[in-house]
């Protein structure tokens, strides 16, 4: 019995003097610590069902938190080696994803007040460029199915303008720039089917402008029109020169994306007609006597106009010395098998045959009162289409 009570004394736990605790045993797991000190938080041992780690140090990048707590996304502290950020939050718009990874351009999420968008890809050619910035135009990227060029600048001559339009002609670079003043563009007909753009001069005033010049001549200078039926271009990339001419392949291109042809003399007196018509006349006879039929939607001469009617027109062949392609005379309108009533513009006899002869050329002669618009000295006889 005695026994007994030596052992039960044995186990009795005793708080001595500087012990906060005294459990009687090593277990650190425990409230009481195999130091005889409360177990607690930053003590290096682990308190079962209290703690989930202790690793004895205030340092919140390892595995391990101040707080006794395993480290994990957010958490609000940055696991070194494990994380890029944590913010403790599970916003997708900031700087710190939820998955504690930092927000960059590509991860498909749109970081607010950095990114405009955010589609994952490398693709500059849709709505959001790989830099994560939107799409739109002067930046430099072609944006498929929305824009047709994007070079970057705003100038508007070189091919591409500031509304990222690339014109096939100076109708479309109108439609794109309603302030364009005339002057010199690069216009591409075939729209970048292989052929590059070139210069044009664009007459932006004349009739609502938009018209495209294809061939202009000085008073005095060789018969214009003739490149209709030769390919000879005249200063064909200076459209400022006085005489100016492009190349026959040129102008059918040009022909082909365009509605209405205009011949003047940059005067009042001018011929408006479909452009299909620019090379009436091909193929006749290769002398001054090849004359065609030609609709004119409108055609003016000193002051009398016709809408819409039909009127025999003297086309220059091959050879030199004829009156201009589109010169038309009264008195031959019954001539040469065009079988139509003289006179289209007066309808009643005329005195001399320059004073009502629309022609494009300086060959036939002036002189007459009053003098025609192609006839006088300075003029500038214009061929466009638009």
């Amino acid at each position: 019995m005695q026994q007994h009570l030596r052992a039960g004394q044995l186990r009795r736990r005793v708080v001595q003097p500087g012990e906060v605790c005294d459990d009687g045993n090593a277990d650190d797991t425990d409230m009481c610590l195999a130091t005889c000190l409360a177990a607690s938080c930053g003590d290096g041992a682990v308190q079962e069902g209290v703690e989930a780690c202790d690793d004895g140090n205030q340092d919140d990048t390892d595995a391990c938190l101040a707080t006794c707590e395993p480290a994990k996304c957010g958490d609000g502290a940055v696991q070194a080696g494990t994380e890029e950020c944590d913010d403790g939050n599970m916003e997708e718009t900031d700087a710190c994803l939820s998955s504690c990874v930092a927000a960059k351009c590509g991860d498909l999420l749109v970081q607010v007040g950095v990114e405009d968008c955010d589609d994952g890809n490398m693709d500059d050619t849709d709505a959001c460029l790989s830099s994560c910035a939107a799409a739109k135009c002067g930046d430099g990227k072609v944006q498929a199915g929305v824009e047709q060029c994007d070079d970057g600048n705003g100038v508007e001559e070189d091919g591409c303008t500031s509304k990222c339009t690339a014109p096939k002609s100076c109708k479309e670079l109108l439609a794109a720039l309603p302030m364009a003043k005339s002057g010199v563009y690069s216009v591409d007909p075939d729209g970048g089917g292989g052929q590059p753009g070139f210069p044009v001069y664009c007459d932006m005033v004349t009739a609502n402008g938009g018209w495209t010049l294809l061939e202009k001549s000085p008073f005095g200078a060789q018969t214009i029109g003739k490149a209709l039926y030769n390919d000879l271009a005249v200063n064909a990339g200076d459209p400022t020169m006085a005489k100016h001419r492009l190349a026959k392949a040129t102008m059918t291109a040009l022909r082909d994306v365009s509605t209405d042809m205009r011949i003047d003399c940059r005067g009042s007196d001018y011929l408006l007609t479909a452009a299909t018509n620019l090379f009436n006349g091909q193929g006749g006879p290769n002398t001054c006597f090849n004359w065609t039929k030609v609709l004119y939607k409108e055609a003016q001469l000193k002051g009398n106009l016709v809408l819409n009617k039909t009127i025999c027109t003297w086309h220059i062949g091959t050879t030199e010395g004829c009156a201009g392609a589109w010169h038309i005379d009264e008195f031959a309108q019954n001539a040469y098998g065009c079988a139509l009533a003289n006179y289209p513009w007066k309808g009643v006899a005329i005195t001399s045959n320059s004073a009502d002869t629309f022609a494009t050329d300086a060959a036939t002669p002036d002189g007459a009162n009053p003098v025609h618009d192609c006839h006088k000295n300075g003029a500038s006889r214009w061929l466009m289409v638009r």
